[in-house]
């Protein structure tokens, strides 16, 4: 009488399986890894898996390996099962993971509250929405912290390309080629690689995403009244992606799903499309709280010094868009100023001192010029057409 195969219970995540994985059952078989569950079926050469640790708090054993649609991963329940998987695996991949094994160490120190907060979203739904809701931006801060630059452009990209403004978008003449010249030179070593976006609407508005895509409209290019100005408001943006406030603002407005998909590294996961589509739909651009305006500033004085460009432009800008009636409450919405901020930044720009400048040669008044007009033959087609 031939024996039954023991078996090992994992949860299966990866392309086409729930966001919340399936509960699954995995064998060797000849020399294969056969997962199945719930009507998912995988059969695997036993030296295509790899084994690391990830998961929900980082001490998670994950089983690994890669199909056409993407990256699948089989979660082990505890050490035990680790030490099956070793033990049935065929003699030469029972080494291999036995070496994976002693070569991970325990990387990864989660802070008691997180680790409780993740622990209690699982076992305990209501309560873990009610932690989650508590320990936002603590959560939002640890998981931005795993996003490499490169994964982090792929979600900003995902996001832009639902809200991309189309016809809107300047591509080509002064004001266009100002903020450009402007941008690179702010950005030169710095972490990630930026793409500036100028946008043919009169609102005062700018905002970044994760990863570089930085956005102005014209309206605030008009209410600038030179070039450190618009120096300032771009040196800005760029601290808050520097800073991963762009990054974790996003997954604090997204929600539990977008820091769960970080959690595993899984950035193929359809939440990408799907939240890039609800702030499509809701042009939920993330705001900022008050400690992140004033730790955005500090880069971007420090971001504005390496490039030799004065940082009063910067204070000036904010100090006057501030003010009662201002035209920028959009942009105020999102980056929200105060006087206490406001003292804290001409005090940083004090204790700066002199420092070289390296002037722009950029023609401001033409730049004016090239946006005015724009917006006149806006306002004048109508009435063309109708004529």
């Amino acid at each position: 009488m031939r024996l039954p195969i023991p078996e090992l219970k994992v949860l299966l995540y990866g392309p086409g399986v729930p966001n919340a994985g399936v509960r699954a059952r995995a064998r060797f078989q000849d020399g294969v890894f056969v997962v199945e569950g719930d009507g998912h079926w995988f059969a695997i050469q036993a030296d295509h898996l790899y084994l690391r640790t990830g998961g929900y708090d980082g001490r998670q054993w994950l089983v690994r390996w890669k199909t056409p649609d993407g990256t699948v991963t089989a979660m082990l329940q505890g050490d035990d099962a680790v030490d099956a998987l070793i033990r049935l695996a065929p003699a030469g991949n029972a080494a291999q993971l036995a070496r994976a094994r002693r070569a991970v160490s325990d990387r990864w120190h989660r802070p008691r509250l997180v680790l409780m907060t993740i622990i209690l979203a699982i076992l305990v739904p209501l309560l873990g929405l009610i932690a989650y809701q508590a320990n936002v931006d603590h959560i939002g801060r640890w998981a931005a912290a795993r996003v490499t630059p490169e994964n982090e452009a792929r979600i900003g990209a995902r996001v832009f390309e639902r809200i991309r403004p189309g016809p809107l978008l300047i591509e080509s003449g002064p004001a266009s080629d100002a903020m450009a010249r402007v941008g690179i030179r702010l950005t030169v070593g710095l972490r990630h690689h930026y793409r500036f976006h100028l946008v043919d609407d009169p609102a005062i508005d700018a905002y970044a995403l994760p990863g570089g895509d930085v956005v102005i409209h014209a309206g605030t290019l008009l209410a600038a009244r030179n070039i450190d100005e618009l120096a300032g408001v771009l040196a800005h943006q760029v601290a808050h992606v520097e800073s991963g406030h762009a990054l974790r603002a996003l997954l604090r407005a997204l929600g539990w799903r977008a820091n769960l998909a970080v959690v595993m590294e899984d950035y193929d996961n359809p939440v990408w499309k799907e939240v890039a589509e609800e702030v499509a739909r809701g042009a939920r651009i993330p705001d900022y709280d008050r400690e992140m305006e004033r730790e955005a500033d500090a880069q971007a004085l420090s971001i504005l010094r390496h490039a030799g460009i004065p940082g009063v432009g910067l204070a000036d800008f904010i100090e006057r868009l501030a003010r009662p009636g201002s035209a920028a409450a959009r942009l105020s919405a999102r980056h929200p100023a105060d006087l206490e901020r406001l003292t804290i930044l001409r005090e940083q720009i004090e204790r700066q001192g002199s420092y070289p400048r390296q002037p722009l040669p950029i023609d401001w008044e033409r730049v004016h010029a090239d946006l005015s007009k724009r917006s006149t033959d806006m306002a004048s087609g109508p009435a063309r057409d109708q004529s």
